[in-house]
């Protein structure tokens, strides 16, 4: 299952599965479950596994998606997550958290869950190249903009530089920043 997936069919080719589903709190063309994550309209331990990207900082009592997550898992069933840890004030006022790893490793092992993986998203350079570009894509008004292809080229670069910088760069100044995390949990019961 596809929580909170919205209009776009992102991840549906990137995964072999008997039946894929995809939930969000809007009805659309390519919605299955309409209903939050909060209190997933499904049957008890109902899914194989669930894929959540950027979605649990946008709920208040994300305790209760972890809880929900876990009842509609089977024994063994896993959550791919991703949440981020800097990003710039959207989807207000449903923007409600930020995460670091230690606050998402406890949310999940508190609820029975083992982590299997826990990866750091970018690093000082990427974090601040994405501060830096989001800035001025909403300084510009860039999103509606006919010069958007023109700076997404030089925001691509920039996004690339500042990627190879943190592959370079391992010291653990580095290492204390990040754009969010990637989580991959197993229900263990």
């Amino acid at each position: 299952m596809d929580v909170g997936a919205g209009s776009v069919n992102r991840y549906k080719n990137f995964f072999q599965y008997k039946y894929y589903k995809r939930l969000d709190i809007q009805r659309g063309d390519n919605i299955d479950i309409v209903g939050s994550a909060e209190d997933i309209p499904a049957e008890n331990a109902s899914f194989d596994s669930i894929i959540c990207t950027q979605v649990l900082g946008d709920i208040y009592d994300f305790n209760k998606v972890i809880s929900e997550f876990n009842r509609v898992l089977t024994v063994g069933g896993t959550v791919m997550l991703s949440e981020s840890f800097f990003d710039f004030l959207h989807n207000e006022p449903h923007d409600y958290w930020r995460f670091t790893k230690h606050a998402l490793q406890k949310m999940f092992t508190d609820k029975n869950f083992e982590i299997l993986t826990m990866d750091r998203i970018g690093g000082f350079y990427a974090t601040k190249a994405q501060m830096n570009i989001r800035y001025l894509i909403f300084k510009w008004r860039l999103y509606n903009s006919r010069f958007a292809r023109l700076f997404s080229v030089f925001f691509k670069f920039y996004g690339s530089v500042a990627i190879m910088f943190d592959a370079w760069d391992k010291n653990s100044a580095n290492k204390s920043f990040c754009l969010g995390w990637l989580i991959i949990t197993r229900k263990i019961k």
